[in-house]
């Protein structure tokens, strides 16, 4: 678009803006101001607009009016919610114009058809159209922040379907999840340890459906290393089946970042060590039983010694 005709539109924005924020806060901060006079006056749709004046609804409507022009007058000044505001906002404008059309006239405006709240709707509607809060407002920060996280999660996605494609063929449980941790991919054998079905774990948090059976600390501790640290994170993890069945992984988490050190995406490689844990409680069991094997021996000896001295000192009271 051409800089004339965004000044044009830019400048149409803030004048409707600076117009309607000032006809808004007038209202909400004039405690006796209220619509009932002006709904139950209104010359087209009588009817409707004196339902909209009783005492049940007035208050609302009184809300509405007052609070939405304030509202609108904001929305246009910072270029926020355009497109919504703009449709809202010219919606207002005709609730305005009703009660003072006498169709085709406009009593007291020496008007036809047409008044100032056919105006404003329109120039609403075409700031809707143009999408105007992207000119040198904040609707144009939000579609760029909007386009680019859509761009990085197109090269995420596009990433981890790569890097998935070769991890089906590993035999390990293998996840790849977002910088929340929510999964992106799992391979074969996720299903295969954990018992559920990859379409129910894309999009899930490994700690709701397998994890979370550590100390917070244990929890606390890795994502520290994670995030903070941005390092590779190793640690031993009890979770649970889908069955409910209990079991042991070695915990290896590959923080994966960009050019400026953001983190993309999380790889984790966890291979079943239940067996080795399993082994490992046997051998310690059996230490245990050896060593207090030991202590009965030692024990044993030492009674035996004290025994040979009492002997002794037997045979030399005999002796004598």
């Amino acid at each position: 678009m051409a800089t004339p005709k965004k000044i044009a539109i830019f400048s149409l924005r803030i004048l409707l803006g600076a117009l309607m924020l000032y006809a808004g806060v007038t209202k909400v901060f004039d405690p006796s101001w209220s619509a009932a006079g002006y709904l139950q006056n209104a010359k087209t749709f009588h009817s409707f607009y004196e339902f909209m004046s009783s005492d049940a609804i007035l208050p609302i409507i009184n809300i509405v009016n007052s609070w939405g022009l304030t509202l609108l007058g904001i929305s246009l000044l910072s270029g926020m919610f355009i497109k919504v505001a703009s449709y809202l906002g010219a919606g207002l404008m005709f609730l305005y114009y009703f009660p003072v059309l006498e169709f085709p006239y406009i009593p007291g405006a020496h008007a036809f058809i047409v008044d100032e709240h056919i105006i404003y709707a329109a120039c609403l509607i075409l700031l809707g159209i143009f999408d105007a809060g992207k000119i040198w407002g904040l609707d144009q920060i939000n579609s760029k922040i909007i386009a680019g996280f859509g761009r990085d999660a197109e090269e995420i996605k596009k990433d981890v379907e790569s890097i998935g494609s070769g991890l089906d063929l590993i035999g390990e449980h293998m996840i790849i999840t977002d910088p929340d941790g929510m999964i992106l991919y799992a391979n074969r054998a996720v299903q295969e340890n954990t018992g559920f079905s990859l379409e129910e774990v894309i999009g899930k948090s490994p700690g709701i459906l397998w994890g979370g059976n550590m100390p917070k600390e244990f929890y606390k501790s890795m994502w520290h290393t994670l995030k903070d640290n941005k390092k590779l994170f190793i640690g031993e993890v009890k979770n649970k089946k889908k069955n409910g069945e209990e079991y042991w992984q070695q915990l290896i988490i590959i923080p994966v970042l960009d050019p400026v050190g953001k983190i993309r995406f999380f790889i984790g490689i966890e291979p079943d060590i239940t067996e080795r844990k399993k082994m490992e409680a046997g051998m310690k069991k059996g230490f245990h039983s050896f060593k207090d094997f030991n202590n009965f021996i030692l024990n044993d000896q030492v009674e035996l010694s004290h025994l040979k001295d009492r002997i002794e000192e037997l045979k030399c009271k005999l002796a004598n």
